[in-house]
């Protein structure tokens, strides 16, 4: 358990402390410390950082105080909440990053968990439109965290993505269900199936470019290279029919 803790923030010590308060319930600091087996000392001031973030909860028992956890769905509430405050920080910070003169322009992405992150780079941008191409490859993907977690993010923060696709039927379906999943979709009868990596549009400067079958991809930086695309993207955007 700890080391899923540790992703979530927490420390090795603080998860210790956290799952002996979990585990115990009112408890004393001493029980605390016995259980998490870390030094009284040590454990006092990790319970008392707990307890500022909101994880930790004090009661009285003859005077003596004491310590429990909170619900554990709390976890849940405070990434929510660090997620909005670095939603609202990110234009200052990437406005900060753009002052920059020597940054990576290219960034390389591999394996399953390498696309993920290309696609959570998509989702820094709330109320942009993400504009591209989809390959088959997105459609025949089997990994259920595009259901799960992306697109009810993607959705949640509003962004829009207008996208062109082959003509399948797995593109059809998605098609029709535009309107409810937060996208807009227009059908290649005549080239889709030339486009065999996902292409997309994202923020005012960033494009991303990856291959399902090679499970690998990149995140170009490059406002013109972003508004070269764009112009093509909407060429050919604006030469098909609603449905294809």
């Amino acid at each position: 358990m700890i080391p899923q803790l540790r992703k979530l923030g927490f420390s090795d010590n603080e998860a210790r402390i956290y799952l002996a308060a979990l585990e115990l319930g009112e408890s004393s600091v001493q029980r605390i410390s016995q259980k998490a087996k870390l030094k009284r000392t040590t454990a006092y001031g990790i319970i008392e950082t707990l307890r500022e973030r909101g994880l930790l909860k004090t009661t009285k028992n003859r005077k003596k105080t004491l310590y429990f956890a909170e619900d554990p769905r709390r976890l849940k509430d405070l990434a929510r909440e660090a997620e909005r405050t670095a939603d609202s920080i990110l234009p200052s910070l990437l406005a900060i990053t753009n002052l920059i003169d020597h940054k990576p322009k290219i960034l390389f992405f591999e394996g399953i968990e390498g696309i993920k992150d290309i696609y959570k780079e998509t989702l820094l941008y709330p109320d942009t439109p993400i504009r591209g191409w989809l390959s088959a490859g997105s459609f025949r993907t089997d990994e259920p965290w595009f259901d799960r977690y992306y697109r009810p993010v993607r959705k949640e923060k509003r962004i829009y993505t207008d996208v062109i696709v082959p003509d399948l039927s797995e593109t059809r379906s998605y098609h029709e269900k535009d309107r409810e999943d937060f996208h807009r979709t227009k059908i290649d009868t005549k080239g889709g199936d030339s486009i065999e990596s996902d292409i997309l549009l994202f923020g005012s400067r960033h494009i991303a470019i990856l291959s399902w079958e090679e499970i690998t991809g990149v995140i170009i930086e490059s406002a013109k290279i972003h508004a070269t695309l764009s112009a093509i993207f909407t060429a050919h955007w604006e030469s098909l029919s609603s449905t294809g």
